[in-house]
């Protein structure tokens, strides 16, 4: 695969990973979770470390950086509507579940059950808003 359509389905994942937390589906988290771990082990890394800066540029957005950004095209797109929701009170949570992740994964983990236990932590993190 090269190296865009990587990144192209790294950013699927991602949106797909908000969205669902976003609407709090704890069923569709958990298929989402074992979707993930079906992947290769190389695939799971190069997720964390693409979402890791996806979730750095939604916070620039979120903090008026946006002129310093990398994103553009479709990730632009939905880094300005997901930037409300990452802000001072939630990014340091979202950035330390996904280095552990990382780090189990790293770590030859199962899978499963890390996924498992991330996804049910990050659905936690995103304020809704009433």
């Amino acid at each position: 695969m090269s190296g865009e359509q990587v990144a192209n389905e790294n950013f699927e994942r991602f949106a797909s990973l908000m969205r669902l937390c976003y609407a709090d589906k704890h069923l569709e988290l958990m298929e989402w979770a074992d979707m993930l771990s079906k992947a290769t082990r190389e695939e799971q890394k190069e997720f964390f470390e693409y979402s890791l800066g996806m979730l750095r540029e939604c916070y620039m957005i979120s903090a008026g950086l946006e002129k310093i950004g990398y994103l553009w095209g479709e990730e632009k797109v939905f880094g300005k509507r997901f930037a409300p929701f990452i802000g001072n009170h939630n990014i340091e949570l979202f950035v330390d579940e996904m280095e552990k992740a990382l780090f189990h994964i790293k770590q030859n983990g199962n899978a499963k059950i890390v996924l498992t236990h991330f996804v049910l932590s990050v659905s936690k993190y995103i304020v809704r808003k009433k």
